[in-house]
């Protein structure tokens, strides 16, 4: 019979098994196997005879472990028998794959305390250990001896709960003893908390974060990694404990967190951009060969946290300057323009651009501003600081050809710390010449005097020229000036005024010419006689002209003139009228022709049918049609022949229906004429003066006289003016600069007739508009 007894001092739930094989002689041969317990107290069988003792395996370990740990387990092999045991071969079958036995940590120690290292051979889960191929020979465990096989087991990532086993076998076993340990893995777990989530701040502000990592699992966690990203806005300044700042990541390794511990880590940076201000913390561990058992980046539980923007934006002001570059001075003009921000934020790249002409020069900007043809660059302006952007500017152009003089586009250009650009509305500023304190070097020339002469008359021409203006600029001064006055062909010089007169080749017309110094005016008068009857009824031009070098020297002139019509002297007293004498184009003008004959024998054998009267009808008027009157001593009469080639030609009367002598008689001849299309002025609004002539021929019966008389035509002129309408447009209701981008103003367009004469289809024309006309059903007039 065989019993097997376990020992009363351990516990059922242990995994410890002895067995005791006994035989009991009693009658007839028999065996039975028996296991028991029972309260702790071990049922007693009385043992007649014991042939062998058994073999004892315990397999000893940690009941509990974490991931990414190492244990250490034993195997105790107990010959508890008489007889040695050999061949000893222990077989250790592992939980599952996942414990993983650590190299060269397998010790053999003998009965005599004698450590030997002891790697085993792996197969599949089974560690096992031939004790003879260890020790190099045959081994023998003697009775009542022990043997410790002690190795580690090391969990990973993936390593699960599980049951390890152990079973030896061997020359001498009774039976093959056996073990089993299980083995509890409790699992490490990972959070990363980020406070304040969000926080409000400027640009340069220094920000704190708490970053709190947690252990929430059942066991320890190793080669715990916590790593914050810093958006591009973002940089670095400290943290508590040290991190190691690479880059934009800055990196804590925190060891080992057992389960339920946390660690927060304060982190400060500086915001240093408007965008690129979020942040990302994330948390890892795992084992020592560098696996990862677990990764917010990866597995889901990143903290973040970002910066809410406080920007406070700039406000650039300036008044753009009137520049004022002396005259003719090579050296410039010096200009400053004040640029203040009054915004509540920095303004940033601050470009201020103006359109100045090539003729002008920017030298010698001061004070860390610059120039680049274009704008000026000036240095970063904090709220309510200024900066005043001094250069000069220089004329290169030509000083005779014309002077700086315009208007320039002031533009503002800035932006605030975010990068956002601003263009406030441009403004307008001037340059021009300064002539301090004089004025701009000038001559003025009056030629004053009558506009009608009778043929072989003579008349005094009054003539005035000044100087008036910057007399010394550019190192130089105004030269004399020199005074000519071209006299017509045909009239005399009776009086040179202090002159110098040329007559031209037949001994009339020429010029006279007087110097005089620019700080000396010229007032004088010269005498003139009127040409013969070979002049008589055209106009003749009296020109007075003045020149002279200014200070920049540069010539300047100044010229005058006087038409004079040449009249003839007669046996007619004519006189003519004209209603009106300025008309509107297209309007109507009566002409009143009165001719007196006098009371003289010359005039016996003329005739009213013998008269020829002809009217120039300048500048394209037209006859109207049915206008003729005609009277005699208050009579009417009528003509004999017309001729009428208006517009363009002549009007001519060719004789009165009235055979009588003319002598002590008074003919009157009206009628009107019409402006056209064609007559001058040809755009509006302007104005013409042209000189209209009329003149009454007596006929071949008249005799003539000398070159000073003409009885035989009369001849008169008047000076008309033609006008057309004018109107002025203005607009309110906008303002007086510049308008809002987006505003909608109430607008009001005004016309005004500014001329005596009504404009007729009259069009209002929009155009070049950068607006839009907000509802056509607004318009009112």
């Amino acid at each position: 019979m065989n019993l097997v007894l376990k020992p009363s001092h351990w516990s059922c739930s242990e995994r410890r098994l002895y067995n005791i094989m006994g035989v009991i002689l009693a009658g007839k041969g028999g065996s039975m196997r028996i296991k028991g317990c029972l309260g702790g107290y071990l049922l007693g069988l009385i043992v007649l005879s014991v042939a062998a003792l058994g073999q004892s395996l315990d397999l000893i370990g940690p009941a509990q472990m974490g991931r990414c740990e190492e244990g250490t387990f034993m195997i105790v092999l107990t010959n508890d028998t008489s007889q040695t045991l050999s061949n000893i071969i222990v077989t250790f079958t592992r939980a599952n794959a996942n414990f993983v036995y650590v190299v060269n940590s397998a010790t053999l120690t003998l009965p005599d305390n004698s450590t030997i290292p002891a790697e085993p051979q792996g197969v599949g889960l089974q560690l096992i250990w031939d004790v003879d191929e260890i020790l190099g020979d045959e081994y023998e465990l003697p009775p009542g001896e022990t043997l410790t096989i002690s190795f580690e087991l090391a969990t990973n990532c993936s390593t699960l709960s599980g049951t390890h086993q152990v079973f030896a076998e061997g020359t001498g076993f009774v039976t093959s003893p056996y073990d089993a340990l299980s083995v509890e893995i409790l699992p490490g777990a990972i959070q990363i908390y980020k406070t304040p989530s969000v926080i409000n701040a400027h640009v340069g502000d220094v920000v704190t974060w708490t970053i709190t990592v947690e252990n929430t699992g059942l066991g320890a966690i190793h080669n715990v990694v916590v790593t914050d990203v810093l958006g591009t806005g973002l940089s670095y300044v400290s943290s508590y404990p040290a991190g190691t700042p690479i880059g934009q990541t800055v990196v804590w390794e925190l060891g080992t967190l057992q389960a339920g511990e946390q660690v927060q880590i304060e982190l400060q940076a500086q915001v240093v951009a408007c965008e690129g201000l979020e942040n990302k913390a994330d948390a890892r561990f795992g084992c020592d060969d560098g696996s990862i058992c677990f990764d917010t980046a990866v597995q889901g539980g990143t903290a973040t946290a970002s910066i809410h923007l406080l920007v406070e934006n700039p406000l650039l002001n300036f008044t753009p300057p009137a520049i004022q570059i002396p005259y003719c001075d090579p050296d410039g003009t010096t200009v400053t323009v004040r640029i203040t921000n009054n915004g509540e934020g920095p303004a940033k790249n601050v470009l201020l651009c103006v359109n100045f002409p090539s003729t002008l020069q920017i030298q010698n900007v001061q004070g860390g501003a610059s120039w680049d043809g274009s704008c000026f660059s000036i240095p970063d302006l904090d709220p309510l600081e200024y900066f005043d952007l001094t250069f000069d500017v220089v004329y290169t152009g030509d000083w005779c050809t014309g002077v700086p003089s315009g208007s320039l586009y002031w533009q503002a250009i800035y932006e605030n710390v975010c990068g956002d650009e601003f263009r406030p509305p441009a403004v307008f500023g001037t340059y021009g010449t300064s002539y301090d304190p004089s004025g701009p070097p000038s001559l003025s020339v009056d030629l004053t005097g009558p506009n009608e002469i009778y043929i072989c008359d003579v008349r005094e021409y009054g003539l005035s020229v000044s100087f008036s203006g910057l007399n010394s600029c550019g190192g130089g001064e105004t030269s004399n000036i020199t005074v000519i006055v071209n006299v017509p062909q045909g009239f005399v010089v009776t009086n040179s005024g202090g002159g110098t007169w040329v007559p031209g080749g037949d001994g009339t017309g020429g010029t006279i010419t007087w110097t005089v110094p620019p700080d000396t005016p010229l007032n004088t008068s010269i005498g003139l006689r009127a040409p013969g009857t070979s002049q008589c009824g055209q106009v003749a031009t009296l020109t007075a002209t003045a020149t002279a070098t200014d200070c920049c020297g540069c010539e300047i002139s100044a010229s005058d003139s006087i038409p004079i019509a040449i009249e003839c002297y007669q046996l007619i007293t004519f006189t003519r009228t004209a209603s009106p004498l300025t008309q509107e184009k297209c309007g109507e003008i009566t002409y009143t022709n009165t001719f007196v004959f006098a009371d003289d024998q010359a005039l016996d054998d003329i005739t009213f049918d013998e008269l020829t009267f002809t009217a120039s009808a300048e500048n394209f008027q037209d006859y109207v049609e049915g206008s003729l009157f005609i009277t005699i001593d208050g009579s009417l009469a009528n003509p004999i022949t017309v001729i009428d080639n208006t517009p363009g030609g002549t009007f001519q009367i060719l004789g009165i229906n009235d055979s009588r002598s003319v002598r002590g008689h008074t003919l009157v001849i009206s009628y009107t004429m019409k402006f056209t299309s064609t007559s001058q002025p040809t755009s509006c609004p302007s104005s013409y003066t042209f000189y209209d002539w009329a003149s009454l021929n007596l006929g071949p019966d008249c005799s003539t006289g000398n070159e000073c008389t003409e009885p035989c035509q009369a001849t008169e002129v008047l000076q008309i003016t033609t006008a057309t309408p004018s109107m002025s447009v203005s607009i309110t209701g906008l303002p007086d600069d510049f308008v809002d981008p987006c505003g909608t103003y109430d607008v009001t367009i005004t016309l005004t007739k500014t001329s005596d004469y009504n404009p007729h289809n009259v069009r209002l024309q929009l155009e070049n508009l950068n607006y839009y006309i907000v509802d056509f059903s607004s318009i009112t007039c």
